[in-house]
């Protein structure tokens, strides 16, 4: 296949225009492209498949449901929204039934399935959690963290567990990110932790920060806490854009203090994602969607019903570079999660998980393996 004339995206030049081709499901030079269909781009943007690192659900199914019927819906919605790979984000459960979702993770990951989103990963949000900034967590599932328990718990799984999140002033977390940082990523989130432990944090092995700005002490200007120390020595950022979680000035301020390098949005979804307002369950806690935002019965956000796509969608609005989302959505979340060698770029020889998008950043024709799924 050969995707002609469109503005390509790379993140050194960022929006030229010119060909890309496709041969055996990899992306290519263009006078290497298989013989036959020519796409015409012109007047759209070409970037990589979308990579969503951090969703809970989606189409009434979420992810802790552990069946294939839920990755299989959430993974479907996520295709049709243009992302291309996602991690499957945990709430705090229970051991016995984190060990039966990483069990049924792993069977499902080790299955092929075409056209649909591929589960890339696990995204561990808790239970190593403050109380404090517990969010729509179940407090009765929060543990403090603990190595050993940690690694008995993931037995079996260790290759699907990508990302780990947890509150780095709780005790034993520092022993676990000094163990875990050189194979898991470890993000800092939910936490009342002051600038001094998350500076130790990062210096032990974090890299990254759960929703920034969401669920943690705030800024002030004598205590910056953990987003002070993000500023200083975090690799990335998450950051939720649907309209709700975020001020539209901050969503540009971060973008502004990070730069568009650092930043990964998330989308954050739940069950709640792609349904209409009603009632819904989160990890046991009852939410209501209402006017596009899922809550908890005291009014605190529930995480998002918003799709990356929305996300990215809302970013613009907000005043957001179309570059920069684009980064924000492909190479970022790749790098973050540690996916970068084979997805979230246009580089040769990458799998050719491909997007034409409009100015408005609409969803013209999605490309999964080098397939065009949707148009």
């Amino acid at each position: 296949m050969l995707i002609r004339g469109g503005q390509i995206f790379s993140e050194d030049q960022g929006f030229t225009p010119g060909d890309l081709g496709i041969s055996q499901g990899q992306i290519c030079p263009p006078h290497s492209a298989e013989a036959g269909e020519i796409l015409d781009a012109a007047g759209l943007y070409v970037i990589p498949g979308m990579i969503d690192i951090h969703c809970h659900g989606a189409k009434g199914s979420d992810f802790t449901d552990a069946s294939p019927e839920a990755f299989a819906t959430i993974a479907r919605y996520e295709l049709s929204q243009g992302v291309t790979s996602f991690l499957g984000t945990t709430l705090s459960l229970p051991c016995a039934k984190l060990e039966y979702l990483f069990t049924q993770t792993g069977k499902w990951m080790r299955e092929p399935q075409p056209e649909l989103a591929a589960l890339r990963g696990i995204y561990m949000e808790g239970p190593y959690l403050n109380l404090k900034y517990v969010g729509s967590h179940n407090p009765d599932h929060l543990a403090p963290p603990d190595l050993d328990a940690f690694l008995q718990l993931i037995h079996g799984a260790k290759t699907a567990i990508r990302v780990l999140s947890l509150a780095p002033e709780l005790p034993g977390a520092m022993r676990l990110i000094q163990a875990l940082s050189h194979q898991i990523r470890i993000t800092l989130g939910h936490s009342d932790c002051d600038y001094k432990t998350a500076a130790a944090a990062f210096a032990a092995g974090a890299s990254m920060v759960t929703h920034i700005f969401n669920a943690m002490a705030p800024l002030h200007h004598r205590e910056p806490a953990l987003i002070g120390a993000a500023f200083d020595y975090a690799e990335f950022v998450e950051l939720i854009s649907d309209g709700y979680h975020l001020h539209p000035s901050v969503v540009r301020a971060i973008f502004k203090l990070f730069g568009p390098e650092r930043v990964v949005l998330i989308s954050d979804s739940t069950r709640a994602t792609g349904m209409p307002d009603g009632s819904y369950d989160m990890g046991g806690l009852p939410t209501q969607l209402q006017n596009g935002a899922p809550r908890l019965a005291d009014g605190r956000l529930a995480g998002s019903a918003a799709s990356l796509l929305k996300c990215a969608q809302i970013a613009l609005s907000f005043g957001i570079p179309l570059e920069d989302i684009v980064r924000a959505v492909t190479i970022n979340p790749a790098r973050a999660a540690g996916l970068d060698a084979c997805f979230g770029s246009l580089e040769v020889g990458k799998r050719a998980d491909i997007l034409l998008i409009n100015q408005r950043f609409e969803l013209q024709t999605v490309i999964l393996g080098g397939q065009v799924v949707q148009a």
